[in-house]
């Protein structure tokens, strides 16, 4: 885990361009992006096991409903795309562009606000399976809470571009009534 985030951490700083040596950006690709989604899996698999100690006490990290929090947004997003792409009557496997970043990106945001926003969505997600696990609430409650996100996000996703373009009236609302504002 710690040899990974020693890898990745200068491959942000390089390419979100926060250090003086980066003018460029390099390409993850599609064999780094599965390596990490594996080595991420694989750490919540181990992570979520407990030994064979004989002793009857779970010591395992943390519940396997805690590892859907920590990773739901990457998550919910592959299965609701997944959904979608088979009530198309397309291969699920198939690449498209609907995913959330894609979404972000053709609405008009940047790639840095885009990234800000779904980092900060994940980590809000991942937030509230710690607290559930430091205020131990119960699995099965914790577990419909997380169908609960899928639904609504799956619900969500399904009609984005209307909510993008109330976004948009909302936007072009506030900057309306910023100039009746400064006019006066």
């Amino acid at each position: 885990c710690l040899l990974c985030l020693a890898a990745l951490i200068p491959y942000f700083l390089y390419n979100l361009q926060l250090t003086k040596f980066s003018r460029h950006k390099i390409f993850m690709g599609d064999a780094g992006s599965m390596f990490i989604g594996f080595t991420v899996v694989w750490l919540l698999a181990i992570g979520t096991q407990s030994s064979s100690s004989g002793t009857g006490v779970d010591n395992s990290s943390f519940k396997p409903v805690v590892a859907l929090w920590l990773i739901a947004l990457p998550l919910i997003d592959m299965i609701s795309i997944m959904f979608r792409r088979i009530s198309k009557g397309v291969s699920p496997f198939k690449p498209d562009r609907d995913h959330l970043h894609h979404i972000f990106m053709r609405a008009g945001f940047s790639s840095r606000s885009t990234l800000i926003f779904i980092t900060l969505l994940s980590l809000s997600f991942s937030l509230i399976g710690v607290i559930c696990t430091i205020y131990k609430i119960p699995e099965w409650m914790q577990l419909v809470g997380f169908i609960f996100l899928f639904l609504t996000y799956k619900y969500s996703i399904s009609r984005i571009w209307r909510l993008l373009r109330l976004h948009r009236k909302i936007k072009a609302y506030r900057l309306l009534v910023s100039r009746k504002i400064y006019k006066k």
